[in-house]
């Protein structure tokens, strides 16, 4: 079968461009940048915009061997790079091996990501109730469940869910960015080294940790129109985009808010937000991060 035909069985090109950008943005803006950005303020401080702008090449270097494959007739199908590893080095140990570590990473990602959900969730519903762990556990395990759910109905509502649900954080980003950067007070910057080059550099392993899951949009190639062409250049412009994103995120939040009260927020950026906008603006930028 001709690849440029061939989506996989039981797949449908139901994803088109701006669906492409939704799930990228979608899984690096997320509840992960809102969360991690607490642990490396505590390493770094303020430098956390230093390190987004270090992090930057790297992420895109480690792009462009998903930009060789996707623009190969293997862009076509489903898979992904483990699709790439069985194709080219023709090793069916590798591939399982390779797909193994895969999972196991997202079984650690998806955990936390739930858990920082489940925080943002109970900071929005319910602020200033002292929940057990139990409770937020309960909650990250429900949200875990309605979004297995949505892909088993199909990818078409992935995809019109998760374009809703940037509509959302773009609102929440705008209202969290454009007004906190007539707020930023200058000294909140400094020291902007809070512990030397060693809590620079323990800063960018989580940070990092922000931008995985990039890959992903690799594994719908099946599931996307004219994947060859699309998905390469949503990558490079995707990922662009969101450095931008999460330079001007940590810009307003550690110019509205010292380092110190950022590190021990678990909801930085709806704490620095809570600084300079009212309740239901505040409530906007953590629905954002849900």
């Amino acid at each position: 079968m001709d690849a440029s035909k061939q989506s996989g069985p039981g797949l449908r090109r139901d994803l088109g461009t701006l669906e492409s950008y939704a799930i990228l943005i979608g899984i690096l803006v997320g509840a992960g940048i809102f969360r991690v950005t607490s642990d490396a303020t505590a390493a770094t401080g303020p430098s956390v915009i230093l390190a987004h702008l270090v992090l930057a090449p790297i992420v895109l270097a480690s792009s462009v061997a998903y930009l060789v494959f996707l623009s190969t007739p293997l862009g076509l199908l489903p898979g992904g790079e483990i699709l790439h590893i069985e194709n080219t080095l023709a090793s069916r140990r590798l591939t399982f091996l390779a797909a193994w570590l895969k999972l196991i990473s997202y079984l650690g990602a998806g955990a936390y990501l739930a858990d920082a959900l489940a925080v943002n969730l109970l900071e929005l519903f319910a602020p200033g109730w002292k929940h057990g762990a139990a409770a937020a556990r309960l909650l990250a395990l429900g949200t875990l469940v309605l979004f297995f759910a949505v892909h088993v109905v199909g990818v078409r509502w992935v995809g019109r869910l998760q374009l809703a649900m940037c509509l959302i954080l773009a609102v929440s980003l705008a209202i969290l960015i454009i007004p906190g950067l007539f707020a930023i007070e200058p000294a909140n910057y400094r020291p902007f080294f809070t512990h030397g080059a060693a809590g620079f550099g323990s800063a960018l392993p989580p940070l990092f940790f922000a931008y995985a899951g990039f890959e992903a949009l690799s594994q719908a190639a099946g599931e996307v129109r004219d994947s060859r062409t699309r998905l390469p250049r949503v990558f490079v412009f995707g990922i662009l985009v969101t450095t931008a994103i999460f330079v001007a995120m940590s810009v307003v939040a550690f110019g509205v808010l010292p380092a110190s009260e950022l590190g021990a927020s678990g909801v930085p950026m709806s704490r620095a937000a809570a600084t300079y906008l009212p309740f239901g603006a505040t409530a906007l930028v953590t629905l954002g991060a849900v």
